[in-house]
């Protein structure tokens, strides 16, 4: 015969179960609903509000080590200079968080031509909390423009909005229209380095000149490859009158695939 005591224990219990039940179902929910429960570049679901798996941190995030004072990419100790900035003679510093390869390529991949739009906040957020140093002493932000017959094809810029969310999370000020990509170019993805500086010649124009003099300037892009868009860009911001120029991306190239 079951007691009144079994019997309320059996009702507790399922009725634990089917919270567990309800609760399961819920995390399911939202981890479809809102992707950022996983990990920002490989998509592991996450049980916390991290932004990054410790799998991908390892594997892909630049650790703080000597890096060229240029591109950013590692270096052996006693140089401060990569051999390719210094024969190019670049002048625009840029700083990124992680290696293009494996898992953030495809991530990336899928911020830029699979429009998952959130993925730009959540790397701008990556980039505020990893970067702050090199933030800091910006005084504005300046997304790396894209022509507007690919604006129209791709529906947005993905430099704009890292920088919206950099902004937001930093409290600098950035400024999407300082400067404009005068001349539609090819995707450079499929010239060698040589080939994009004569592609990217005059390809810039600045539209508001009272923006940039005086200014300490940060660029920001998602990609960092050979330089050349960052220094003709960069030159042209100068030659305008800002005090200083670098750039920030989400990610560079290692130097076996900057061609």
């Amino acid at each position: 015969m079951t007691s009144h005591a079994d019997s309320g224990e059996d009702k507790m219990r399922q009725t634990t179960e089917k919270q567990k039940k309800q609760k399961n179902g819920y995390e399911y929910l939202m981890d479809l609903l809102y992707p950022e429960r996983a990990c920002t570049v490989c998509d592991t679901p996450l049980k916390d509000k991290r932004l990054l798996c410790d799998v991908c941190k390892e594997e892909y995030q630049i650790k703080e080590e000597n890096r060229c004072d240029i591109c950013g990419r590692p270096l052996p100790e006693e140089k401060r200079v990569c051999e390719d900035c210094k024969r190019e003679g670049k002048i625009i510093q840029n700083t990124a968080v992680f290696f293009y390869k494996g898992e953030v390529k495809a991530a990336l991949y899928r911020y830029k031509y699979g429009k998952n739009r959130y993925l730009g906040r959540r790397f701008a957020e990556i980039m505020a909390k990893e970067k702050a140093e090199a933030i800091k002493d910006a005084d504005i932000l300046i997304p790396v423009p894209i022509h507007r017959r690919r604006l129209y094809k791709r529906t947005f810029n993905q430099s704009e909005i890292l920088a919206k969310y950099i902004s937001k999370e930093t409290g600098i000020p950035f400024y999407y229209d300082v400067a404009v990509r005068a001349k539609y170019t090819d995707y450079l993805a499929n010239h060698t380095k040589e080939e994009r500086k004569e592609i990217l010649k005059d390809c810039f124009s600045v539209k508001k000149e009272e923006f940039v003099a005086g200014r300490r300037i940060l660029l920001i892009d998602d990609i960092y490859t050979t330089g050349s868009t960052m220094e003709e860009l960069g030159r042209l911001l100068l030659k305008q009158g800002a005090v200083s120029v670098k750039s920030m991306t989400v990610a560079v190239t290692e130097y076996d695939d900057m061609e």
